[in-house]
């Protein structure tokens, strides 16, 4: 490869991002236990769902995203640099196609206030990502740092989905253990019977019907 620095930027970008979505749902968390008693009303459930609700609006998830869109930026630049041929030129067409598109956004939402045309354009954006994707996997010395810059990117966006995912996960699998407990402290003992060998040797138990 002839410069790694631009992809090593994306792949600890894209890490920087998790990070911060990471700590921006961790003070989401804490600000409704600071709210608990107040605007929560005491309630445990709504204490739950408070953080994924509004850490979409905060500074601090903007910025991850902003981080998040450098990655890929740095990601591109650094396909320009060490790629050649074919290949380079239909990643340069993706990404004027998809220019063009975001400039569509832009028209159908403050020239002709149609909401079918932004979504026509950003259908496009999203095909033409998806084949710059695809060009960035067929590049051997791009395929791992784009796997990981795209891992790390949904878990970016999608921080707060998937914390209310692993929270109710953590829910169930904690009341699963609950009623084992329970179990294991009301159930019935078992009655059962001792096998014994022709020298008085215990050989096993028999289940009592």
């Amino acid at each position: 490869m002839k410069n790694e620095a631009y992809r090593e930027i994306a792949y600890w970008g894209s890490i920087g991002a998790v990070v911060l979505g990471l700590i921006n749902i961790i003070i989401c968390f804490v600000k409704g236990i600071n709210i608990y008693n107040t605007e929560l009303q005491g309630d445990f459930m709504q204490l739950i769902m408070y953080p994924p609700v509004i850490c979409f609006n905060t500074i601090l998830y903007k910025i991850s995203l902003a981080v998040t869109f450098l990655t890929l930026v740095m990601m591109f630049i650094s396909y320009l640099i060490n790629t050649d041929g074919i290949l380079k030129i239909l990643m340069i067409i993706c990404k004027a196609i998809q220019l063009i598109c975001v400039l569509g956004c832009l028209i159908g939402f403050f020239i002709f206030k149609d909401v079918s045309f932004i979504k026509l354009s950003m259908l496009f954006f999203a095909v033409m990502e998806l084949i710059a994707l695809i060009l960035y996997l067929i590049d051997r010395e791009h395929r791992k740092t784009i796997i990981r810059v795209v891992v790390f990117a949904l878990l970016t966006v999608g921080s707060g989905v998937i914390y209310t995912v692993i929270v109710f996960l953590l829910m169930i699998v904690i009341c699963f253990f609950l009623m084992r407990l329970l179990y294991s402290f009301f159930r019935e003992p078992e009655h059962k019977d001792v096998l014994y060998d022709v020298n008085g040797k215990i050989l096993g138990w028999i289940k009592r019907e």
